[in-house]
């Protein structure tokens, strides 16, 4: 990326200005949900006052060339020191969201490369520059600058499990029969038990109001399940109802944003909460009825019942996004990684930090 002139811009201050370089450069193909405006307005929007983001506009002849969104985090931890967080803030909370699919937005052609880090690490003023959950399309990128030595590295790798149904429609009749014999019995008992007691439905979001109805349905079904485990729940979380209340009533269109909520009879045993694009179906969240008696798996009931939906609406894929739930694995017949890639710049403060860090850990080891 030699040759590019950079600006920063306060991204908070400057929504309007920020919305018009994003979708100049957003392509939907290479992009998709998870770098669109829709999430990047709401994140932008939601945030607390305080929270500092700055665009980073990459020029070379007056054409616009890349954006790309960091959240500055200024802390103490032993010394004062800032970091940059694509993406994101680098604060628990606030990031509790999760991004997932991460990146940025770019003229064809343009790649990452260790110059361009040190010019968007000096322009921030900072001494850490944290990439998480970047695409796969980053990948062969992430591993050159993985080799050039020059700065301190923290490189890692999440698989995310998906099901390629395109693959299940040439080597299955359905869904179930390309599933391990085990799981397979699994599902086809447990629907067989919540079918004596009703009919199996799903129902999704077409509408506003139906999103809205659907969305509390979720958040009472994931709420009451984990607070039965001792959990607080992830909608504990303020922040994050805030964020995606504003998705759905900011954004809401039936065919990025599913809701779908499943029913035994009259009653809701479950719902699923993603995104779409592309023809991929991205699973964000849910929640579901648990019962004493383990021969009912709502979880299981529900996904495969959705999965094989998408596979007859013609979805190319069922992305289950990163995590190491069993179930994911078992669910499906592929996957691909994700990466997180932490920059430290080297230079005298950057060293001085880690040394002065290092020895007050051992330090406290010692002492105890």
């Amino acid at each position: 990326m030699s040759g590019l002139s950079l600006h920063i811009v306060d991204a908070r201050k400057n929504i309007e200005e920020v919305r018009t370089i994003w979708q100049a450069l957003y392509r939907v193909e290479s992009d998709g949900f998870f770098l669109s405006w829709t999430w990047i307005e709401a994140w932008l929007v939601t945030l607390p006052a305080e929270a500092d983001v700055k665009l980073v506009k990459g020029m070379r002849d007056e054409q616009l060339q890349l954006a790309m969104l960091w959240g500055i985090n200024r802390r103490k931890q032993n010394f004062y020191f800032r970091s940059a967080h694509l993406s994101a803030l680098g604060d628990v909370h606030l990031d509790d969201i999760v991004i997932e699919n991460n990146g940025f937005v770019r003229a064809k052609g343009l790649e990452l490369d260790a110059h361009l880090i040190d010019q968007i690490m000096a322009r921030l003023k900072v001494h850490v520059a944290a990439l998480t959950h970047l695409k796969p399309d980053f990948n062969g990128e992430l591993t050159r600058l993985r080799n050039i030595g020059k700065h301190q590295l923290r490189y890692s790798e999440v698989k995310s499990y998906c099901v390629d149904l395109e693959k299940v429609s040439r080597e299955s009749p359905d869904y179930l029969s390309g599933l391990s014999a085990g799981k397979r019995r699994q599902i086809r008992r447990s629907t067989t038990l919540y079918e004596q007691r009703g009919k199996l439905t799903m129902r999704k979001a077409g509408n506003l109001e139906e999103a809205r109805d659907f969305y509390g349905i979720l958040i009472d079904l994931h709420q009451r399940a984990w607070k039965q485990r001792g959990k607080p729940g992830a909608f504990a979380n303020q922040y994050l109802d805030t964020f995606h209340r504003h998705i759905l009533e900011h954004s809401f269109d039936p065919e990025t944003i599913h809701l779908y909520v499943f029913y035994v009879g009259d009653e809701a045993l479950g719902a699923i909460y993603g995104f779409v694009a592309c023809g991929v179906f991205r699973f964000y969240q849910s929640g579901f009825q648990y019962e004493q008696d383990n021969r009912f798996k709502p979880g299981l009931v529900c996904h495969a019942m959705l999965i094989e939906r998408l596979r007859r609406e013609g979805f190319s894929a069922y992305d289950f996004l990163a995590g190491a739930s069993g179930y994911k694995k078992s669910l499906g017949n592929d996957y691909y990684t994700t990466a997180t890639l932490e920059i430290t710049r080297n230079h005298w403060f950057s060293k001085c930090l880690h040394w002065a860090s290092s020895k007050l850990r051992k330090g406290r080891t010692e002492s105890a």
